[in-house]
């Protein structure tokens, strides 16, 4: 798409190519004279290209390479890719509307332009109408689906997403509704989900169905690693969904995530689980029905273990005699902070309050005086070179092991490490 202004370009919101600015100012474009994204065609086809449809100055045409020839729909550049053995397709900025899934049946990169998680709010693929359907299903193991956003999927399980293996990465699954089955946002039989925001997802909600796992269903060998888990839902009405947030089964590792404001009718409201939970902050989740037995406000553990994470301020109905507000746990729970009938000071644990920095603002990083920090366990299997939710380095000093090994914190935001400290120098 060659512009008045001699450059190829692809503009934020995109609705034209021209020589534009995006929502932030910022013109995104593509240097003709360096050959970016063209060098495909040249080396022999690695990538192609979608626009919305109606995109000024675009005609469809094979291989949708360059731009200027790029498809107007996903499914279409997503199956040429797979028939012609192409790794890439990206994604222009916009909003796609579709009426049927799309599949992703073969080892395929669907990325957004911009690729990240910040910019993944630009490139939007929603449900269109009122029919029942998910918006992506992916069937192949080394697929990827990379900085986009899918919304309003509706009435199947993983209405947002159905994965048997694969990497979902830099996502935001939003505002999906399965009214039946399981998983509202994601349903994962196998493959990682990988610092995504996953919010306000429901599981029979809207037709009070039974089902589990609100924002999350994931069983077989699946991954859930650096991921926001909010606001979702599961149940409603007396009928018994467990894991607002997520249900995890036992081969299910859930770690450096944060999993905040979910609920659910029975059990689990922040996660129900047999599986393994690593260095996550599980605040704020509750149960809403009205069952005496209702448990695990934060964490309903039928097995696996809970390590290195905080469990805390969570609720339960008024109803429910058990009194386990936070983790309900026969055993498995070890250098996690957290209170109720569950805990023991064994394994490391502590009640203590985590101090968070601002938890009525959101911001569950920990004070400098925080019990959480310095006080986990390491498990170098993993945490050698890793970072936290923030981005920030695993095992830093945080202030209470001065002179010590370095230690981990409990949670999914490590504390910073202080600044050396000041020589004074007194001058008379």
């Amino acid at each position: 798409m060659k512009t008045s202004c001699g450059r190829w370009a692809v503009v934020r919101r995109l609705s034209s190519l021209g020589c534009g600015l995006g929502e932030s100012g910022r013109l995104i474009s593509l240097s003709l004279a360096a050959g970016m994204f063209l060098a495909g065609t040249a080396r022999g086809q690695t990538e192609i290209f979608v626009v919305p449809p109606g995109t000024a100055s675009v005609t469809p045409e094979e291989p949708y390479a360059p731009w200027a020839k790029a498809a107007t729909n996903i499914q279409t550049a997503v199956t040429f890719a797979k028939n012609n053995s192409i790794g890439t397709v990206t994604v222009s900025n916009g909003t796609y509307n579709i009426t049927s899934e799309i599949l992703v049946a073969g080892p395929i990169t669907l990325r957004s332009f911009e690729g990240g998680l910040s910019g993944a709010s630009n490139t939007v693929v929603r449900r269109s109408g009122s029919g029942t359907m998910r918006i992506f299903n992916i069937t192949d193991a080394n697929a990827v689906l990379q900085g986009l956003s899918f919304t309003n999927g509706y009435g199947v399980a993983g209405a947002g997403v159905s994965m048997a293996g694969g990497l979902v990465r830099d996502c935001i699954i939003a505002n999906n509704d399965a009214l039946a089955n399981n998983g509202g946002g994601v349903y994962m039989n196998g493959g990682t989900v990988s610092n995504c925001i996953v919010r306000s997802n429901r599981m029979g909600v809207n037709n009070n169905s039974a089902g589990d796992g609100g924002g999350i269903y994931a069983t077989g060998t699946s991954k859930i690693f650096n991921c926001h888990i909010l606001s979702n839902r599961a149940g409603v009405n007396k009928v018994e969904n467990e894991g607002g947030g997520v249900f995890a089964g036992s081969s299910t590792v859930i770690r450096n995530c944060l999993i905040a404001d979910n609920r659910t009718w029975r059990r689990g409201g922040g996660v129900y689980t047999s599986g393994r939970i690593e260095n996550c902050t599980i605040v704020g989740n509750w149960m809403y029905g009205t069952r005496t037995d209702s448990a695990g406000g934060g964490v309903y553990m039928t097995g696996g273990s809970v390590s290195n994470s905080i469990v805390y301020f969570n609720a339960i109905t008024a109803e429910s005699t058990t009194g386990y507000t936070n983790i309900y746990a026969a055993a498995g729970v070890g250098y996690t902070c957290t209170t109720g009938p569950e805990f023991s000071a064994a394994n490391g644990n502590t009640a203590g309050d985590p101090l968070f920095v601002n938890r009525s603002g959101g911001d569950y990083s920990l004070q400098e005086d925080s019990p959480c920090m310095d006080t986990g366990a390491n498990q170098d299997d993993w945490m050698v070179g890793a970072t936290d939710l923030a981005g920030n380095a695993r095992k830093q000093w945080g202030g209470v092991a001065d002179g010590k090994a370095k230690i981990v914190d409990m949670g999914a935001y490590e504390a910073p490490t202080p600044p050396p400290a000041a020589t004074i120098i007194l001058l008379r």
